[in-house]
């Protein structure tokens, strides 16, 4: 992208949010959080990009890259609880998924997380998909997959455990990533897949308008951004923890 075409983005978002406070803060936040990611790489990655595409069904949302700071601090965050909660077995294989990866910068962030076995993104569109596996050529290990899929059907989970084949599945702890990319009927969907095939799990909901879904499924919340209230959405997330453990209960009301 050139120099211009940066330009252009930010004189949109003053003209779409007015130039005063709010406005230059957005472009800002546009700079630090989403386009010096590509800037830092050397251009070598593509991720600093809106997409639109012209799905069937409006219950899928269009391509936004996740900001940078927010995904590392979930990552973090979540894979700390994980290790100090008392039944967390570091015998267990640990992936991390992204549930509609776009052009797969969060998988680029969770490279960087040495506890990651494997990393997989799940994306419908295939220009985003064949987009996050160009950019993940650029990373050294070669457990990192983009599987063009739809997260609310087998497929999806079935691709991915073609590439665990030699893993116990009763042994894989997955962390799954969402920035909010489809609405509460897929998300559903998606989860009820999870728990089918998995039986520990970790949920990363970037800006969780429909948090109340996990936990109607049997999820409970275990940690949260320390943002307020009126911070913008892409700062504000839930993690949420689903076992199989019979003791799941007491061990997360006591934690």
């Amino acid at each position: 992208m050139s120099v211009n075409s940066f330009l252009k983005n930010y004189r949109n978002i003053l003209n779409y949010h007015g130039y005063n406070f709010y406005g230059f803060k957005r472009v800002i936040d546009q700079i630090l959080e989403v386009d010096f990611f590509d800037f830092s790489r050397g251009h070598k990655v593509h991720t600093a990009f809106i997409k639109t595409p012209e799905y069937t069904s409006d219950q899928y949302m269009h391509y936004q890259p996740a900001y940078t700071s927010v995904v590392k601090e979930m990552i973090q965050l979540s894979v700390a609880y994980y290790t100090s909660i008392s039944y967390s077995d570091k015998s267990r294989f640990p992936i991390f998924v992204d549930l509609g990866c776009g052009s797969g910068k969060t998988l680029l962030i969770a490279e960087q997380f040495p506890y990651f076995k494997s990393i997989f993104g799940i994306e419908i569109d295939k220009e985003l998909s064949n987009i996050c596996e160009q950019n993940l050529q650029s990373l050294s290990s070669n457990n990192n997959f983009c599987i063009n899929a739809n997260v609310e059907e087998k497929q999806a989970i079935n691709e991915l455990l073609h590439f665990l084949d030699d893993t116990d599945i009763d042994d894989i702890t997955v962390f799954a990533f969402n920035k909010n990319s489809y609405g509460q009927k897929v998300l559903e969907s998606s989860l009820n897949l999870l728990k089918e095939k998995f039986n520990n799990i970790f949920y990363l909901y970037q800006n969780p308008v429909f948090g109340q879904v996990l936990l109607d499924n049997g999820f409970y919340e275990v940690l949260s951004d320390s943002k307020n209230s009126t911070v913008h959405k892409n700062y504000k997330y839930k993690i949420y923890h689903y076992t199989k453990s019979d003791h799941s209960h007491e061990l997360h009301k006591n934690k």
